[in-house]
């Protein structure tokens, strides 16, 4: 599964995306005194399966592209990990890259293997403090075997992204398609962890939202197909200038 956001950001969004991938869904965080409020952004949602920076072609493979005229070209993920386990940590065409950050072996901070979110209070529109983990593992459906996104310069004026935007390409695997789930990818300014403190039958997380921090959800119908993306900013929308675009396969 590969989806994309658009949208003018600082580069320090990217810098620790996907640090720690997790199983049921990857998240991240917000300033103190926040409220993680958001807001629905599908009128502002403009594709960009366009621009010619990389393939949305169901597949992972360069050499496979869609046949025309929907092959507009671009990078894919084949060739991004190829070139960035080579030592080039821009590989491609892109302004940054990942690598392939795998979550099947992680070591959670209580010293064993798997971690996914505990109890009902971790739910996107719940403060960080309100988060919980445990070790262990999801069901296969819902247990995500890795993460990795790569950063673009648009270059391409199309009346809906302007030369200079930053566009980001991310995906993750999960380990079973057979059935339907929904997966949450939170793009977050500050640092978000981990903790051993013990709460209501969990470990809380550390960190906190800043305004503007944004969530893209995916859901995934039975067999892997991916019906719906919706993109969320928190707090206001006076918070969140500039255009968002989001293209899912």
């Amino acid at each position: 599964m590969t989806t994309s956001t658009a949208r003018r950001l600082p580069t320090n969004w990217f810098r620790d995306l996907f640090r720690k991938p997790r199983r049921d869904r990857l998240r991240k965080k917000t300033p103190a005194r926040i409220r993680p409020r958001v807001e629905r952004l599908e009128d502002r949602i403009t594709p960009v399966h366009d621009l010619g920076l990389f393939q949305l072609d169901r597949n992972a493979l360069i050499a496979v592209d869609r046949p025309a005229p929907n092959n507009f070209g671009g990078d894919d993920w084949d060739l991004l990990n190829t070139q960035y386990l080579a030592g080039d940590t821009t590989p491609g065409n892109s302004a940054a890259f990942t690598g392939i950050l795998a979550d099947n072996t992680a070591v959670n901070p209580l010293g064993s293997i798997g971690t996914q979110f505990q109890g009902g209070g971790s739910k996107d529109n719940n403060d960080i403090s309100q988060w919980l983990w445990n070790p262990g593992e999801p069901l296969d459906k819902d247990d995500i075997t890795d993460g990795y996104a790569a950063a673009y310069i648009n270059t391409t004026d199309t009346g809906n992204n302007n030369v200079g935007d930053l566009i980001l390409y991310y995906g993750l695997d999960r380990f079973a398609n057979n059935g339907s789930a929904q997966v949450g990818a939170w793009f977050f300014q500050n640092d978000i962890g981990l903790t051993t403190t013990a709460q209501s039958g969990g470990f809380k997380f550390s960190g906190v939202h800043a305004v503007g921090d944004i969530l893209v959800q995916s859901n995934f119908t039975q067999g892997g197909v991916i019906s719906s993306i919706t993109v969320f900013c928190s707090q206001s929308s006076l918070h969140c200038g500039g255009r968002f675009s989001v293209w899912g396969r």
